[in-house]
């Protein structure tokens, strides 16, 4: 069998895994909605590893992330989303999520993108931006002069902007490029999370880092 095909089956149940899982865990256990939707961010962004290792055809690439925006699109315009927190609503970053590896696939099949911008951007979203919102929700609720609100209504948090840097920086550590190029990008990641809308940082968080990996990897080499 086609390696192509076993790391997309393979890839589809992990992702179906995670996110059964997840409802689960919100149907039966008191943890918060949000806890669980962003651990669902997260373990999903893992999806890169057979991407990269696992397929080499760009068609089989763009599959995964072609069917669970429809599949995204079903569970949140059905009202079935809740479960995890997510409301029925036009824009969702759930639907996002999928469009924007869409995207970052497109961008690697064509040769825009290499291997590593592709993984620092993915990982960045997943990561980055999924630690952030759960230690800005968990820890920095109880700080509330170290938050503050962004289009008047989005609250942010000092504590989940510093994680999204953080992580996002060593993320971007452990590639070949210099450190403080690291900095660079951990930086454009954070400003693409926190000066854009909540419904949309899912696709301003990758396409940004991923851009500014791209370019920052080719000035170093």
């Amino acid at each position: 069998m086609d390696r192509n095909l076993i790391s997309l089956l393979v890839s589809f149940l992990y992702v179906i895994v995670v996110i059964v899982s997840a409802c689960l865990v919100s149907r039966f256990t008191r943890i918060k909605p949000i806890n669980v939707r962003k651990s669902v961010h997260i373990l999903v962004s893992f999806w890169v590893f057979a991407l990269i290792y696992g397929m080499d055809n760009p068609l089989y690439m763009a599959i995964g992330p072609f069917v669970f925006i429809v599949i995204n699109s079903c569970i949140v315009y059905s009202g079935f989303g809740r479960i995890l927190g997510e409301r029925k609503k036009i824009f969702s970053g759930l639907v996002f999520y999928p469009f924007s590896l869409m995207l970052i696939v497109a961008g690697y099949a064509a040769g825009w993108l290499s291997l590593f911008s592709v993984m620092i951007s993915i990982l960045s979203m997943g990561l980055g931006d999924g630690l952030a919102a759960m230690v800005g929700y968990n820890i920095g609720s109880y700080f509330p002069r170290l938050s503050f609100k962004m289009y008047g209504r989005y609250t942010k948090t000092l504590f989940g902007t510093l994680t999204m840097f953080f992580v996002t920086f060593m993320i971007a550590f452990f590639f070949p490029i210099r450190w403080y190029l690291s900095l660079v990008i951990a930086l454009v990641a954070t400003l693409s999370e926190l000066l854009v809308p909540p419904l949309f940082d899912n696709l301003s968080v990758p396409l940004f880092t991923a851009i500014a990996s791209e370019l920052l990897i080719r000035i170093s080499w």
